[in-house]
């Protein structure tokens, strides 16, 4: 969101239920008044997960942009329906007006990706339509083709069936190969290309990102790691996958270590956790919790907790 948006949107969250009420009032005699609407929203988005009325009310002001201003930039980042869809009825209305826009006489590529966006959740083989439509229309927009994977990228994550993960290998592989440089997106095409079972891509690509030392991102960095350590594991070579593992440092995702634990790998996994610790604060309790439920025999499910969230559990690197 622009920052006026975000501005707008926080003063919201701050509104009392009277005040609301005058810019709902003022609504009525100005509808195009984006300031009140933005102020709005950002009132409604912060008690509509309890309220059906503030569902309502919310969704109300995203069918306003969804009618009136389908092309809206601040579209691209609609928080309102992400709330108000969890009610099937709300969904429809707003589906039915964007429907209203889409239809295949449609070439404004602004309103086929927010339409797109309003789907990837709901109905991701309707946003994926939309996107490959506007692709059409502007072949060469880099961001098109990454909104793809991204939506992609949501769909394997709830249902990772063998279908979709192909579907997501090709796009991430056209975005790595047009995007060479974007570590992020190397890891990312070297993750689902490790998932589809082509360990030549993920092994090429995860290698690429650990060579590159232009990157300071930890997150990467680890990642790329674990990557090669499952590869090593699916070949047998245990000893290179733990060098990997304990390569990770402490910013890992846990996918490798968890591997390790279903083998009975469990000495390797505490070793890598307490060299973690010093990079924690609050995050170290979950740490040596694991590492306790390790040393007992345990196979606890290593994940993140809020316990190692950034903010919470006072994560400072190493």
């Amino acid at each position: 969101m622009t920052q006026r948006a975000i501005k707008a949107f926080l003063e919201g969250r701050k509104l009392t239920s009277q005040a609301a009420d005058l810019l709902e009032g003022k609504l009525a005699q100005e509808p195009e008044d984006e300031h009140s609407r933005f102020t709005l929203l950002g009132y409604y988005c912060k008690r509509a997960v309890w309220k059906r009325v503030d569902r309502e009310r919310l969704m109300n002001h995203e069918l306003w942009f969804i009618r009136n201003k389908p092309d809206h930039p601040e579209l691209r980042f609609a928080i309102g329906h992400l709330v108000a869809c969890s009610d099937s009825d709300l969904y429809d209305l707003g589906k039915a007006a964007w429907l209203e826009h889409v239809h295949e006489g449609c070439t404004d590529v602004a309103i086929l990706m927010n339409a797109a966006r309003f789907f990837s959740l709901w109905d991701s083989e309707m946003a994926m339509r939309l996107v490959e439509r506007a692709r059409v229309i502007e072949p060469s927009n880099r961001q098109l083709l990454r909104r793809s994977a991204h939506i992609h990228d949501l769909v394997i994550l709830r249902n990772p069936d063998d279908t979709w993960l192909r579907r997501t290998y090709e796009v991430r592989k056209q975005l790595a190969e047009a995007e060479p440089d974007d570590l992020d997106q190397l890891v990312k095409f070297a993750e689902v290309a490790l998932r589809c079972g082509d360990f030549s891509a993920a092994r090429v690509a995860a290698q690429k990102v650990l060579e590159d030392k232009s990157s300071e991102s930890q997150s990467i960095r680890s990642e790329a790691h674990s990557i090669l350590g499952r590869i090593y594991l699916r070949e047998g070579d245990l000893k290179a996958a733990r060098v990997e593992l304990l390569n990770c440092g402490a910013n890992s995702e846990y996918e490798l270590e968890n591997e390790f634990v279903a083998i009975g790998e469990r000495e390797i996994v505490c070793e890598h956790l307490w060299r973690s610790l010093p990079a924690w604060k609050f995050g170290r309790i979950q740490l040596l919790l694991w590492i306790f439920q390790l040393r007992l025999g345990g196979s606890p499910t290593l994940k993140r907790t809020w316990l190692l969230s950034y903010g919470i559990g006072g994560y400072a690197g190493q």
